[in-house]
């Protein structure tokens, strides 16, 4: 069980968990957004152009297109530093392929992060490979390299297997609304001097049985589009992302509710346990409201437009009226045992919050 005294602290605890925002190119409002909040952003993350993640390749066009895409990226990082925010370059694929332990693979971190060091200090990598990680730990050890979400780390022992890999980790999006689980692995990253992280507006379904898939799927998407060589034919209406067959059935829209996300209200509880907040921005076409209600701590709008990934499939959800979550939603969602099948309270909020 949590301690009383880290129950105390998370509920006094005035510090601002700061973030740290996906970057996204020719995204409306990011560098203004950035400077009006540069004191509370901790710093920009983002993958290169073409590179294979789990959001998805960006940069996908080849050719004299993609070098006037990769020079709009090296002057928008220019911008960033001038601001006086730093870097972490992500490597988060789920899947590499045939590339997960090539010296091709760690050969283009390495220019990768020469060619990012000469525009932007890097601050951080955040990787999902453990070839990426511990080649890069034995080149340099002084590095600050981070597990991604994306490895699911959720308990302990799993910081234990990897405490010579990582220096820090985000942790497993379920865990986000278990204090007293978070609790035991902040004492474990004091105790073994690592830093830990929260993606505190990650939409996925709780538990979800796609998500490696979908992951894998996001990950591949450059073969079918950067390889001529190869004769690859997509599957007709091939289902990418079978999740969003759940959500377009009505009877399965409190699931939204039993998901895994924190409202900006409620991040303030959370700057005891955490370094940092990672905010899911990357693909998000509301930017800068969601850098605004995460760093004031407040949202008046509706909550899936904060929410990453609901914000392209608006017509599938309700409006969540931010503003109608009852006083003991926090209390509640904390200490969740997601035993939906007796409890109806998310249920009951939802027909408060949605329109």
């Amino acid at each position: 069980m949590l301690g009383f005294i880290d129950k105390l602290l998370s509920l006094i605890d005035d510090r601002k968990l700061k973030c740290e925002v996906g970057y996204q190119m020719d995204a409306e409002g990011l560098l203004p957004t950035l400077r009006k909040y540069a004191g509370q952003v901790a710093a920009v993350y983002f993958t290169m152009p073409c590179d294979p993640t789990y959001y998805g390749t960006w940069g996908k066009s080849m050719g004299e297109v993609w070098k006037v895409k990769i020079t709009r990226f090296m002057m928008d990082l220019d911008a960033i530093r001038e601001i006086g925010l730093s870097a972490i370059v992500c490597f988060d694929a789920s899947c590499y392929g045939a590339n997960y332990s090539s010296t091709a693979l760690v050969d283009h971190v390495v220019e990768t992060l020469q060619n990012v060091s000469k525009h932007i200090r890097i601050k951080a990598v955040t990787t999902s490979s453990f070839t990426i990680a511990e080649c890069l730990r034995k080149m340099d050890s002084t590095i600050k390299i981070r597990a991604s979400e994306e490895l699911h780390f959720m308990d302990i022992r799993q910081l234990d297997f990897t405490s010579d890999v990582f220096s820090g980790y985000y942790i497993g999006c379920e865990s986000a609304r278990d204090l007293a689980k978070i609790g035991q692995m902040r004492k474990w990253c004091d105790d073994n001097g690592k830093t830990l992280h929260i993606v505190p507006n990650n939409a996925c379904l709780y538990t979800c049985p796609y998500y490696i898939y979908h992951g894998n799927v996001q990950s591949h998407e450059q073969d079918f589009l950067l390889d001529s060589s190869k004769d690859i034919e997509r599957v007709e209406n091939a289902d990418t992302a079978p999740c969003e067959r759940i959500w377009t059935k009505p009877e399965n829209r409190v699931k939204m509710l039993q998901g895994m996300w924190i409202r900006p209200e409620d991040i303030r509880h959370y700057a005891y346990y955490f370094d940092s907040m990672r905010l899911g921005t990357r693909t998000s076409k509301n930017l800068p409201d969601i850098v605004k209600a995460y760093c004031e701590g407040r949202w008046d709008g509706n909550l899936c437009d904060i929410l990453e990934s609901m914000h392209d499939h608006s017509a599938l959800f309700p409006v969540l009226r931010n503003d109608r979550f009852p006083k003991d939603w926090f209390k509640k969602t904390s200490r969740c045992d997601h035993c939906c099948e007796t409890c109806h309270y998310c249920e009951d909020v939802l027909k408060k919050v949605s329109e």
